[in-house]
């Protein structure tokens, strides 16, 4: 950023003021021309009379950080009131060594740019960013992009280029919100080169105007040259020397070459001395031999040759329409040019300037040096964002000056920039395979070993670092990290030796980065042994010191841990405050494994709490999140999606969740993971494969930690109270609540107590242990936790008093989501009323199940894979006929009908015996079969998908008739049956996709329509709700997403609101569409 100075001939072009006064009605502008069309010139006039924020790209804007941060700066001589944590907060990514996934740094830096701007902005502001072509490295794009989107209606942004940036503008473009500047309305015109004329040469010069208009084609820096040329003409020979421009055709290289011969020798030299730099000053003249300062003040006088830098008032750059003259005619040779460089590195080097020494040692092509200025400055240079200059630089060195401290440098670079493997090679070299390791090293290397999930291949790197007798930081660092790998593995003894040797030699080198790792870990110990005073004690020392040395991958550690530490303990909100910290944290310094760790925590919280369409988008996005990282730590969200699906009622998608997690975390050596997706895993099961769920519950008591296995037991007491085994689980009760006391562990202590309640076969004891479970759920405020406890409770009533009880439960639960609660609730409520339903239903919206007199038909009663096929089939024509030789093709693909003989029989004879082994209802009772054709009577049957859409199309039907509570009751209705799309398990079934879709489509229509009644009374959380359920059938729908942007927004959550629009954009990037801007409310 720098204050512009008037050039010394500036003509007002109001025609092109006015047209960029239209900027301020307008998201964007552009000003997109060659060079010497006068842009810089035009908005030097046009800013001077409006409240604008003016930047000056460079090539140094390629680093995000240094472009947001100037970005920032600017706004903020214009917004006072942006904080000091938003000037600041780009800076955060260069503070510690180890980075991750940075696409969407610049995103997160763009949101909360955004989100600060809507804040505080009252009045209309440009920002003026000249030189946008400079721009070409992606994340400098996306955050310009992400800011031009995210920006509030009184921001303005005017961008001057040669050509465009490669940032969207087409869907900006066709909504009528741009205003362009093109090079042939930047023209002069035959006046406007008149005033220029009479200004600089005198009134009788005017006459002139129409040759040079005519020779230059009213290019602006021809323009200016031919007059600056005619000022050294005699006024007799003015007429004649236009004339011969035109047979030149106002070459600007041409006029520009006559202007520059025309110099004094030492002014030639001057300019071909400033063309080897970027920028110089006086000063950096000066060090390398030339006293220039009264030429430089005359150059930049005239404005041709030389004009004002970008990096501050003392600096100044060659001109553009100089630089081929001077190319041409005024080169310094090679070694001459390679000495001024030199040279003039050893000055910025003097001055704090490396990242400037860097770039002419580079071009000096002085590789001795380079190493040199790595081993004084490399650290400055990553930490003040100059990753990619680096990386480029160590590029030019020839193998054998890449010595140890320049391939570390490297690696920390390349992992600055989430290039892990290439930073793991450049370590490797580094080492020279030696087998033991630099401490620096070890940890360096470890981590990224720890953050894919790889804890084996990193405990074995630490192993091999050198920690010697006199402590250091570093080693300090590698034993803190060491630790942590052992405490994700659960080797509870190992990782405590190594935290209190950690903790010594942190506390000897007095390092705050070595404190504050230090502390974190023995929290982690604290948590796992169930201490929680020590384990308050410690993070917040960690805190303490993690903000004093600037360690933001530690602060994102600690406010991720707190939140998991309150998540324990059942306090959700505050688990909330923690984790959004963390999060905001990891998105803006780019280190995504711990940003991915926190998400998963803040998605149990919005769980906790009942937001199930909240905690869904926050588990997607961490399992997205590790998946890019290729970490196997994606083992903790799948296991937490898992049991999301779980509860509402997606049994298909649970099971899929909970075993590739278990796979996964049995191959990362997980232990913290592998527990708690093994119990998951069990629960899912119980009904349908009781013995298998038993092993699988066992196996989690084995595995799990002291974190847990609070959670393997319970899981083991579900699955054998589900086995008829009331005493066992209520021993699995009475010990998963001992241990969760003794943790301070409320929710485990509550589903302990509600188990034992339901394991209790007294009544009034089950009762008094029910009532224990639900003030212990109350706590938390978990009211998932408060109803089952009450489900369980209202067992033990009169029928009087627990069918009201049940009916408020099923109430809360539907509109929740939460599916299995709101099953189990039917269940007892048909222990006390006869079922309206049939004995006989069939579940296929999300899995496949048969529920014959409310008990789940087992997997292995089936006997046969086809049976269950033909009877899905049937289900999906609607009980139309389906010919006999249709359903052998279908099931025997590729055979002919008379080969099949009488398997088609035997197929039809076993679905009949599933759904009526008692033959209660006849022969053709359920399957009806005239000697060609099968078809289901569904008179007989409850199918969830036919109850659906016939709720659904009777509520459409009423809402057009203006019969809205009536229409309300019935889509309420429709939308609880609809656990998921129809037949999951059978996604690449031809025979099953039109049902399917239809299915899809009416519940997207549900959902708008139950959202817009929601709006309309006002109802933030029902609109907010459905709008994510419908979001969860279609993540691409883009309507629904800005609906529920737009929502958020009006409902006063604006940070929810930029988070979510965010993610919009991001499912718009991946089908390849330019994002809408944010929406205005």
């Amino acid at each position: 950023m720098r204050s512009r100075r008037q050039p010394s001939l500036l003509v007002t072009r109001p025609r092109l003021e006015k047209i960029l006064d239209r900027a301020l009605g307008h998201r964007l502008a552009l000003i997109v021309a060659d060079a010497g069309f006068g842009k810089t010139t035009l908005l030097t006039a046009w800013t001077s009379g409006i409240k604008a924020a003016l930047h000056d790209i460079t090539p140094a804007d390629n680093d995000l950080a240094r472009f947001a941060r100037s970005v920032v700066d600017a706004l903020r001589l214009r917004i006072p009131e942006l904080s000091n944590d938003v000037a600041g907060v780009v800076d955060t990514g260069h503070v510690s060594e180890i980075s991750g996934e940075q696409r969407a740094r610049p995103d997160a830096i763009a949101e909360l740019l955004g989100s600060a701007l809507e804040q505080h902005m009252r009045r209309d502001v440009v920002l003026v960013l000249d030189n946008a072509h400079l721009l070409d490295t992606e994340p400098a794009t996306r955050f310009l992009a992400g800011l031009i989107r995210h920006a509030p209606p009184l921001l303005h942004v005017v961008l001057a280029c040669r050509s465009m940036p490669a940032i969207p503008v087409d869907r900006l473009r066709d909504h009528g919100d741009v205003i362009e500047l093109h090079g042939d309305q930047l023209d002069f015109t035959v006046d406007e080169v008149a005033r220029l004329l009479t200004a600089a040469v005198g009134e009788d010069a005017a006459e002139l105007a129409k040759p040079i208009h005519d020779a230059t084609a009213g290019w602006p820096s021809a323009v200016r040259l031919a007059v600056e040329a005619i000022r050294e003409v005699a006024p007799v020979a003015r007429s004649r020397y236009v004339a011969s421009l035109a047979g030149e055709n106002g070459e600007i290289s041409q006029l520009a070459e006559h202007v520059y011969e025309q110099e004094p020798a030492a002014v030639k030299h001057l300019l071909a001395v400033i063309a080897l730099f970027d920028e110089v000053t006086v000063g950096m003249l000066a060090a390398i031999g030339l006293d220039a300062a009264e030429q430089v003040a005359a150059l930049l006088r005239r404005g041709l040759f030389l004009e004002p830098g970008a990096s501050g008032s003392s600096w100044f750059r060659l001109h553009t329409i100089a630089s081929d003259a001077v190319a041409h005619h005024g080169r310094v040779s090679g070694e001459d040019a390679a000495a001024l460089r030199i040279a003039a590195a050893r000055w910025l080097m003097a001055n704090g300037l490396p990242y400037q020494a860097l770039r002419a040692l580079v071009s000096a092509g002085a590789q001795f040096d380079i190493v040199a200025l790595f081993a004084h400055s490399g650290q400055h240079l990553l930490n003040h964002g100059h990753a990619d200059d680096v990386i480029t630089a160590v590029a030019t060195l020839p193998p054998h000056l890449r010595e140890p401290h320049v391939e570390r440098l490297a690696g920390e670079a390349h992992q600055l920039r989430g290039e892990w493997d290439s930073a793991l090679a450049c370590y490797r070299n580094a080492a020279h395979d030696d087998d033991a390791l630099d401490a620096g090293l070890a940890w360096r290397m470890g981590v990224i070993h720890y953050l894919r999930g790889e804890l084996d291949e990193a405990v074995n790197v630490y192993r091999r670092g050198l920690v010697g007798e006199h402590a250091t930081r570093e080693s300090a660092l590698l034993l803190a990290w060491q630790a942590s790998a052992y405490w994700m593995r659960g080797e509870t003894e190992d990782c405590g030796a190594l935290a209190v040797r950690a903790m010594r030699a942190a506390t000897q080198v007095d390092d705050a980065q070595a404190l504050a790792a230090a502390h974190t870990v023995l929290a982690m110990l604290a948590a796992l042994e169930g201490d929680r005073r020590a384990n308050d004690a410690h993070y917040l020392k960690a805190l303490h010191y993690a903000e004093r040395a600037g360690d933001v991958l530690q602060l994102v550690r600690i406010h991720n841990n707190r939140g998991s530490h309150y998540l324990e303990e059942g306090a959700y909100h505050e688990a909330l405050a923690e984790l959004d910290i963390a999060i905001r944290l990891a998105d803006l310094s780019g280190f995504a494994a711990f940003g991915a760790l926190a998400l998963c925590n803040r998605g149990e919280a919005q769980r906790g709490l009942g937001r199930l369409e909240e905690a869904l988008s926050d588990f997607t996005a961490s399992v997205t999140a590790f998946d890019n990282l290729r970490s196997a730590l994606v083992a903790n969200p799948l296991r937490e999606l898992g049991e999301l699906h779980r509860l509402r009622g997606d049994v298909p998608a649970a099971k899929a969740a909970f075993e590739r997690a278990v796979t996964l975390a049995t191959e990362a050596g997980d232990a913290q993971a592998m527990a708690p997706a093994l119990a998951g895993l069990a629960m899912i099961l119980a009904e349908e494969d009781p013995d298998r769920a038993a092993a699988l519950a066992e196996r989690a008591v084995e595995t799990g930690t002291a974190i847990g296995v609070v959670g393997a037991m319970l899981a083991a007491g579900w699955v054998a109270l589900a086995r008829g085994d009331a005493a066992a689980a209520h021993e699995r009760a009475d010990a998963a609540g001992s241990t969760a006391r003794d943790r301070r562990d409320v929710p485990g202590e509550a589903e302990a107590a509600t188990l034992a309640a339901a394991a209790t076969e007294d009544d009034v004891e089950a009762l008094a242990k029910a009532e224990h479970a639900l003030g212990l759920w109350t706590r938390s405020a978990d009211p998932i936790g408060m109803d089952l406890a009450e489900i369980i409770r209202a067992e033990r009533l009169s029928a009087a008093a627990a069918l009201p009880a049940l009916a408020a439960v099923r109430e809360r639960m539907r509109a929740m989501g939460c599916r299995l609660l709101d099953t189990r609730a039917a269940a007892a409520q048909a222990k006390f009323t006869p079922p309206e339903e049939s004995a006989v239903r069939l579940e296929t919206l999300g899995g496949f199940r048969l529920v014959r007199d409310g008990q789940v038909v087992a997997h292995n009663a089936w006997k046969s894979r086809k049976a269950r096929e033909l009877l899905k089939i049937l289900i999906s024509l609607r009980g139309r006929p389906a010919a006999h030789e249709m359903l052998a093709e279908l099931l025997w693909p590729g055979q002919r009908f008379s080969d099949i003989g009488n398997g088609l029989n035997v197929l039809v004879s076993t679905v009949r015996s599933l759904l009526d082994p008692g033959r209660r209802a006849g022969p053709d009772g359920f399957v009806t079969n005239d000697g060609n054709a099968l078809r289901l009577n569904l008179d007989n049957l409850e199918i969830d998908v036919e109850s659906f859409l016939r709720n659904a199309t009777a509520g459409f039907r009423l809402m057009r008739d203006g019969r809205y509570e009536d229409a309300v009751e019935l889509l309420l209705r429709a939308e609880s049956r609809y656990a998921g799309d129809f037949l999951e398990e059978d996604l690449y079934a031809d025979w099953a996709a039109p049902l399917r879709e239809e299915a899809r489509l009416a519940y997207r229509q549900v959902t708008a329509h139950l959202a817009q009644h929601a709006r309309s009374r006002g109802d933030s959380d029902g609109t907010i709700r459905y709008l994510m359920r419908s979001l969860a059938r279609d993540p691409y729908d883009e309507t629904t997403h800005l609906e529920l942007v737009l929502a958020l927004s009006s409902f006063g959550r604006h940070g929810d609101a930029r988070r979510y629009y965010r993610g919009y954009c991001g499912r718009m990037e991946e089908l390849g569409i330019e994002a809408a801007p944010f929406p205005a409310a």
